[in-house]
């Protein structure tokens, strides 16, 4: 689907309370460093929140005592589950160092599960599994540490996280209503900005809607726009047109060939 619109780090110790600003951390990995990874990275920098990136390591390495630093001092870790996450034994180190900084200090941790799926990550199955597989091989003569990885792996899990699709459905309503409102600050709940459009008059286009959800997810429904705020949305399923109570539907005809030839050249 495509929307165009027109129109104090805090740190508790056992004798001290540190004021800064926030470093959030995140796990390393080839497979999401140039697309979800950069992306988070730079929305985290533009809010001014200072971010650590653990991309100084080489695949093999231990952990360093100065990324151990870095995991202690921070207030939250982000950890991002991907598919080839569980076949670094340094990702898994680390993630045992931050689950015993959320037990020791009240560390925040935050799992992002990119393109896996939570029962996955906490059962070792599907891809994350057959990954976790192959560093069991290799480490079959140190059951104590497979035994401290898997159990990281089902406590990390259990959090409460975002999803990859939910992350990304949240960065598109943020953009929609960002536009809307004119506000770069705007958080993207429904419940506390839409309600903001009740006083506005706005034009949206959605252009190749294929399922209702997808509006549902984006808008939820469209009580929070004025009457005199017109949508215009195009789908080849009427039944999405349907499902949202649309009372006017304009079914295209077909270009003629030279006409499509046109439009396309």
């Amino acid at each position: 689907m495509k929307l165009k619109n027109y129109h104090e780090t805090s740190r508790k110790s056992a004798n001290s309370l540190t004021h800064n600003a926030v470093p959030s951390r995140k796990i390393r990995g080839e497979d999401t460093r140039e697309n979800f990874t950069s992306h988070l990275y730079s929305a985290l920098s533009q809010q001014n929140i200072q971010t650590f990136i653990d991309d100084q390591l080489n695949r093999g390495d231990e952990i360093s005592g100065s990324l151990v630093k870095a995991i202690k001092a921070s207030a939250i870790s982000v950890i991002i589950f991907s598919e080839d996450y569980a076949s670094s034994r340094w990702c898994l180190d680390e993630l045992a160092e931050i689950l015993e900084c959320k037990k020791e200090h009240a560390q925040i941790v935050l799992p992002v599960f990119y393109r896996v799926d939570p029962s996955d990550v906490r059962n070792q199955k599907g891809s994350f599994g057959d990954s976790f597989s192959k560093l069991e091989e290799r480490f079959e003569q140190n059951s104590e540490k497979l035994q401290t990885w898997r159990k990281g792996l089902r406590e990390a899990a259990g959090l409460s996280g975002f999803h990859y699709r939910s992350i990304r459905l949240a960065c598109l309503r943020q953009k929609l209503l960002s536009n809307l409102l004119k506000d770069k600050n705007v958080m993207p709940y429904i419940d506390l900005n839409f309600r903001r459009l009740s006083r506005m008059k706005v034009l949206i286009v959605f252009d190749d809607v294929t399922c209702f959800s997808q509006l549902e997810s984006l808008m939820g429904s469209l009580d929070w726009l004025t009457p005199v705020s017109p949508i215009i949305l195009t789908t080849r399923n009427k039944q999405v047109l349907r499902n949202w109570g649309v009372s006017k539907i304009y079914e295209m005809e077909a270009l003629e060939y030279h006409h499509a030839l046109e439009l396309f050249s």
